[in-house]
């Protein structure tokens, strides 16, 4: 779509391509085409590398506003890059893991550059680079979360930056000292930086002249300050400047500013705020215009005395007592020009009396949307549910919902980085036992770090695909003290130096998942074993020795879950056999080759507690089972070497719970699973003769695949279809029907799923045929038929009440318009048309 906007229209001037995650280095190549080109915003383009951005400086020079906020790929080649735009002036740049000489090199090339924004650098390289940007037209600079280790470093940046008007640090925990560097400055911004000292206070002594100034007022400040020279004032108070204002309500003139237009009160645990402090402060800001406030105590409402007409436009409540309907009828006179209020943790607020008495779901309790909502994970109640009202929105903040914190990549509804680390500022993360986080390649380790120092009780703690967490990070994972549940799966950044510390520091761990951690070692194994509590374990074995398998079945004599894949060292089958542990239940292999036949055998026979068995695509013949004592379910998925002997074991009655394996040609007799109570089947299209040979009456799912080039015969699915009463999901590849009209099937089946793959010879008569066969359908996909129409889905949806799925991709009708008047006219059906690989 990108080439052919492009081909169309060459001209464009400004490009935005925000949270585009199907673009990638390919797709912006075609961008050199652009020779007019000067502003390019690509943030949230989770696929763009460093090729494409040396690409775009090489090919468009004249860019002069470049943003790539959450770009979480690139490093030192791409500053290196965009330091050879001679026009940029604008530049927006993500957490980055650079050089010091990277941004050296950037601070001396780019001459022109007058808005700089970094994000969330923790990294000490740029704490000490910080001091050496300096540039001659730098106007406004960007950052967050600085370390207290740049304090200084800032203070030199102020200071070689002669022209430097606006300023603006989110959530930097610095001191301030930079102040008295400034020489132009026009706005202040600084918002959550509550680490401001004494001497930044100090400097507001005397009258300064802001245009701007976003200041918070800590314990620090303890004498009276002077901003009646700023035009637009914002200020914050911590609960101990508020406790000075309670006890002497002329403590700070910053109160008597008339240019005073947002005030934020804050209080946190059991500092209440009286409501004596509430009428000082509205008569005395008179132009204020934002007010927030937490922690309010309404000590008698006969005697609350507020000013009449203020011009407070904006309002936020939170956690106020003795609240009445007194109290809102003099606030509401009080300030008659109010646009937004917004209440949360209020206990005695009727803001439920008007739902209560309407119709549908608005009068439910709060405690059943409490108990939906807890059904959500964190992704949905922050960009979805707190968005749909103002009751929504207060019960999304409900302590009961962040005991399980949940933040995983959804197609439609993921966190941005700005929302996710709102988190940390807006929500109360200490009650949470239980931290997941999934796909965010944002996430770092500085970020874990303040998650650990907000809440050091942490139990569960998952961090799969954060690459961008290294050995560094998970360093501080030894303050979890209660930690139990850890999974790093593809963290590729960690090696064995993370596992030894973790197993040093936390002893108690009972569940540990390291799949696809590729660059570990026999080394992690040894420190692993010394892991006396552990119960569950998951790893991806790629270069541990035979030593190393047999001391790890030596030493865990509690582990009673193991789960290994990628398995490809040849010592490995050798290994196995040493297997014993005391309390193993459920063991899953992956890839074992068929030297390992033998050894699995001695597996089953010593481990005499085993009740789960799952081997996926394993090359071995299936002896094993009769060692098995205790096994309750077994999955061979994708295991196509079964033996005659495997089979010969069913011909007895045997009682499992689930059994999955596949049928091919060495099962030629009578098997039977009739006591099987979960079966999942699998047969290729040249064994399919052999179902005869199998008792199918529980069958619940079935799978019919082809084998040599070979269809899947419309005579075939009718006897199978009649054999198995009790089918639930039902997977046909490379079906071909060779005459609809004398196609008969079985009426009412149970069939709640259906996945079709390259069927031939469908028309309607087919269609009509399937659906009266399959009342039950709840879903329903088709892929890679070429005649297939939308009359033939009309006649599903008509036909199959229950269908609420229907997938069609890579057919003849991928874009036809129709599928939307299809969707229109069957409302209770979603209807999915994508283009993917089979």
């Amino acid at each position: 779509m990108l080439n052919k906007l492009i081909n169309i229209n060459s001209n464009i001037r400004s490009l935005s391509l925000i949270n585009c995650e199907n673009l990638t280095d390919q797709g912006l190549l075609c961008l050199s085409k652009l020779t007019k080109l000067q502003n390019l915003n690509i943030s949230m383009c989770s696929r763009v590398t460093d090729a494409s951005i040396v690409h775009i400086s090489d090919h468009l020079l004249g860019i002069q506003r470049l943003c790539l906020s959450d770009c979480g790929d690139l490093s030192d080649d791409s500053l290196f890059a965009i330091s050879n735009l001679p026009n940029l002036s604008h530049l927006e740049i993500p957490d980055l893991d650079v050089s010091y000489s990277a941004l050296v090199y950037m601070s001396r090339n780019l001459p022109n550059l007058s808005h700089l924004r970094m994000g969330c650098f923790s990294y000490i390289v740029f704490d000490r680079a910080i001091s050496s940007l300096s540039f001659t037209h730098l106007i406004t600079i960007e950052i967050s979360m600085l370390e207290e280790c740049a304090d200084a470093d800032f203070a030199i940046l102020v200071k070689n930056n002669k022209n430097l008007e606006t300023i603006k640090l989110v959530e930097c925990e610095i001191s301030g000292t930079f102040i008295y560097h400034q020489q132009n400055l026009k706005k202040l911004t600084m918002p959550f930086c509550n680490g401001l000292s004494k001497h930044f206070y100090d400097f507001f002594r005397c009258d300064v002249d802001f245009e701007e100034l976003d200041v918070y007022i800590n314990g620090n400040c303890d004498h009276s300050i002077n901003f009646a020279s700023i035009k637009r004032l914002l200020v914050s108070f911590d609960q101990l400047s508020l406790s000075n204002i309670s006890t002497n309500l002329r403590a700070y003139d910053v109160l008597n500013a008339k240019n005073l237009v947002k005030l934020v009160l804050m209080t946190y645990g059991k500092e209440i705020m009286d409501q004596t402090c509430l009428e000082y402060i509205l008569s005395t800001c008179t132009n204020l215009s934002n007010l927030a406030i937490s922690g309010l105590q309404f000590s008698n409402s006969r005697t609350l005395r507020l000013v009449e007409n203020l011009s407070i436009r904006e309002f936020s409540a939170y956690w106020f007592e003795n609240v009445n309907e007194l109290v809102f009828l003099k606030l509401s006179s009080a300030i008659p020009n109010l646009c937004s209020a917004s209440f949360s943790r209020i206990p005695r607020i009727n803001t439920t009396y008007a739902l209560a008495n309407s119709r549908g779901v608005c009068a439910l309790p709060d405690a059943i949307w409490l108990k939906i909502f807890g059904y959500f994970s964190t992704t949905i109640l922050c960009r979805s549910i707190a968005k749909v009202c103002k009751h929504w929105y207060s019960l999304s903040h409900e302590k009961v919902l962040w005991k399980d914190v949940s933040i995983v990549s959804l197609t439609n509804c993921k966190l941005s980085k700005k929302s996710f680390l709102s988190l940390f500022l807006y929500r109360d993360l200490s009650v949470a036992t239980s931290f997941s986080v999934e796909g965010q390649n944002f996430f770092t380790h500085f970020m874990l770090k303040k998650l650990i120092k907000i809440n050091p009780n942490i139990r569960s703690l998952c961090l799969v695909n954060s690459y961008n967490l290294s050995d560094k990070g998970l360093c501080c994972l030894s303050n979890l003290t209660q930690l139990q549940i850890l999974n790093i799966s593809e963290c590729f950044g960690i090696s064995d130096r993370s596992i030894i510390h973790i197993t040093t520091h936390l002893p108690s761990i009972k569940r540990l998942s390291l799949h696809r951690c590729t660059s570990l070692t026999e080394s992690s194994l040894y420190a692993i074993s010394r892991l006396q509590n552990l119960s569950h374990l998951e790893m991806s074995v790629l270069h541990f020795n035979y030593d190393a398998v047999v001391h790890m079945s030596r030493c865990m004599l509690n582990l009673s879950h193991l789960k290994i894949k990628n398995i490809c060292n040849i010592l490995w089958d050798d290994a196995i056999s040493s297997f014993s542990f005391k309390n193993l239940s459920t063991i899953d292999l992956s890839f074992l080759g068929e030297s390992s036949d033998a050894s699995f055998a001695d597996v089953v026979k010593n481990n005499k507690n085993l009740e789960y068995v799952r081997l996926y695509y394993c090359k071995i013949s299936g002896s094993f089972i009769f060692q098995q004592q205790s096994i309750k379910k077994l999955n061979m998925p994708s295991c196509n070497c079964l033996n005659k002997e495997f089979y010969e074991y069913f011909k007895n009655d045997v009682a499992f719970e689930e059994l999955e394996i596949i049928i091919n040609k060495n099962c030629n007799y009578n098997v039977d699973f009739s006591s099987v109570k979960r079966l999942e089947v699998a047969f290729d299209s040249e064994n399919l003769t052999n179902y005869r040979f199998v008792k199918l009456e529980n069958l619940m799912e079935l799978t019919i695949g082809p084998c040599n080039g070979k269809n899947v015969e419309q005579k075939d699915l009718e006897d199978i279809i009649s054999t198995c009463k009790n089918l639930v999901r039902l997977t046909i590849a490379d079906l071909r029907f060779s005459c609809s009209e004398s196609l008969e099937l079985s009426q009412n089946l149970s069939v709640r799923e259906f996945h079709g793959f390259y069927i031939e010879n469908l028309d309607e008569l087919v269609f009509l045929k399937l659906s009266t066969a399959l009342p039950n359908l709840v879903l329903a996909e088709f892929a890679v038929i070429a005649n297939i129409s939308i009359r033939m889905l009309e006649i599903l949806c008509e036909n199959c009440y229950y269908l609420r799925y229907l997938d069609v991709y890579e057919t003849n009708m991928q874009a036809d318009p129709s599928l939307k008047k299809l969707q229109i006219e069957h409302p209770n059906v979603f209807v999915k048309s994508t283009n993917r690989d089979v």
